[in-house]
C-alpha cells in the first residue's frame, strides 16, 4: 500500500471500533480483492466495495412480464380512449394460418384424423392373449371398395376409314390402349411393342365378339380416342382448388368407410381395401404378357 497519505480517503462512511486494533464483522460489507483490508494500521476504501445484491431469475421474470403488461395497457389506452383495465388478447400461435378478417383460426381435425387418433389410443399389447392359435373373435368390416363405373366419352374408333359402334366395355378397352403413351417404354419401344399390340387385340377381338367387322389390328385408328385421351389428361393438371378439395373429401370418404375394421371392439386399419381397376399389364422389359387385359372383378359377396 502507498505510504503517501494524499492518496488515501477518509473512511467516514465506515464505523469503525477500536477494539485490541481490529474491526467487527458488521464494519465492512463484502471485500473487493482478497488483500487483507488492514496494512501498517490504514485501510484503504478500495479494498472494500459494496457488491449489488443479485436478482434471483424468478423476480427478474417477474418484472419483465409487469413492464410488457404495463406497455400493453398505454396501447390499449391510446387506440380506445381513455381508461383500458382489461387484460390483452392472449397471443395464437404463429402456426395458424391468418384469415381474411385479419384474425386466426384454429384448424379442426378431421374426422378421419381423428379415427387415427382413437386408433393409436388402444394398447394392445395389454389385452390378455386369446387361447390356442385363436386371434379375434368378433370382426366388423364394410368389405373392399370397388373404383366408380365407366362413364363413355363418344369417341369413334375407326377401322379402315369408317366408325365402328362400341359397347361401354369395348370403348373403355379401346381408351386404356389410346392412352398408353407412343414414345413410352411399351409402344415406343420397337421390341416390345409388337407383343404389346399382339396381346392387346387378341383380348380385343375376344371381347368384341366374332361377328365383328374388326379383324386386323393395321387397320385400327384410335386418333380421335387418343386427342380425346389428351384433352382429358390437360383437364386433370388444371382442376381447381375447389375441384380438388371435392377430390380430396370422396376420397376420406371411401377411406373412413373402407379402411378401418373393427377387431374385437377395437379400431384397426385394414390396406388394400380398393379394387383395381381393368388395365393392360405392362411388366418389365420384353415381358411375354405385356399388353394383356386384367378385367374388373364384379361385385360380388366376400365370405370371411
Amino acid at each position: 500500500m502507498a505510504d503517501d497519505d494524499s492518496d488515501l480517503e477518509p473512511l467516514s462512511s465506515l464505523k469503525r471500533s477500536v477494539n485490541d486494533g481490529k474491526f467487527s464483522d458488521d464494519d465492512f460489507v463484502e471485500r473487493k480483492s482478497k488483500k487483507s483490508p488492514v496494512d501498517n494500521g490504514e485501510v484503504s476504501d478500495d479494498d472494500f466495495v459494496e457488491k449489488p445484491s443479485k436478482k434471483s431469475k424468478k423476480e427478474k421474470k417477474h418484472k419483465k412480464h409487469k413492464s410488457k403488461k404495463k406497455k400493453e395497457k398505454k396501447r390499449l389506452k391510446r387506440e380506445h380512449g381513455g381508461s383500458f383495465d382489461e387484460a390483452p388478447e392472449p397471443k395464437i400461435s404463429k402456426k395458424a394460418k391468418p384469415t381474411s378478417h385479419g384474425l386466426r383460426e384454429i384448424k379442426e381435425k378431421v374426422p378421419l384424423q381423428r379415427l387415427l387418433d382413437a386408433m393409436q389410443d388402444y394398447k394392445w399389447w395389454e389385452d390378455p392373449p386369446n387361447e390356442g392359435d385363436i386371434k379375434w373373435n368378433t370382426l366388423e368390416h364394410n368389405g373392399v371398395g370397388f373404383p366408380p363405373p365407366y362413364q363413355p366419352h363418344g369417341a369413334t374408333l375407326l377401322y379402315d376409314g369408317k366408325p365402328v359402334v362400341l359397347t361401354p366395355a369395348q370403348e373403355e378397352i379401346c381408351t386404356l390402349y389410346a392412352d398408353m403413351p407412343l414414345d413410352g417404354p411399351q409402344l415406343g419401344d420397337p421390341n416390345v411393342a409388337p407383343t404389346f399390340n399382339k396381346n392387346f387385340f387378341a383380348d380385343f377381338k375376344t371381347l368384341l365378339g366374332k361377328n365383328s367387322v374388326v379383324k386386323d389390328f393395321k387397320k385400327c385408328d384410335f386418333s380421335q380416342i387418343r386427342a380425346h385421351c389428351e384433352v382429358e389428361r390437360d383437364a386433370r393438371k388444371n382442376i381447381t382448388k375447389a375441384e380438388k378439395e371435392a377430390k380430396k373429401a370422396i376420397a376420406e370418404e371411401h377411406k373412413m368407410k373402407f379402411s378401418f375394421a373393427l377387431v374385437d371392439g377395437h379400431l384397426q386399419a385394414v390396406a388394400n381395401v380398393m379394387v383395381e381397376p381393368p388395365g393392360l399389364f405392362r411388366g418389365r422389359g420384353l415381358h411375354p404378357k405385356t399388353g394383356t387385359l386384367f378385367y374388373l372383378l364384379p361385385n360380388v359377396f366376400l365370405r370371411i
